[in-house]
């Protein structure tokens, strides 16, 4: 969504927070902020390995590298299944 203005990136946003209660959306980008905007889970990745997953309130506010975080490993997050 790097491409679309404002007002078509929020209609976006909304249709995927509409989508969400009944499908599993998957969502690659750069754009942390977006992400937090509308996903649940975050993951991040650096050179193709995991290396943090949790709900996107308790992941890193503030990462804005994929470089690891010496201190910590991969976080898992308590996920239900339905």
């Amino acid at each position: 969504m790097l491409a679309l203005d404002p007002i078509s990136t929020a209609k976006i946003e909304e249709l995927m927070d509409e989508l969400k209660s009944e499908y599993t959306l998957v969502i690659v980008t750069h754009n942390m902020q977006q992400a937090a905007r509308v996903s649940d889970f975050t993951a991040f990745m650096y050179l193709g390995e995991l290396i943090e997953f949790d709900t996107t309130a308790r992941c890193s506010p503030r990462r804005t590298t994929g470089a690891p975080r010496t201190t910590s490993p991969v976080a898992s997050a308590d996920v239900e299944s339905n």
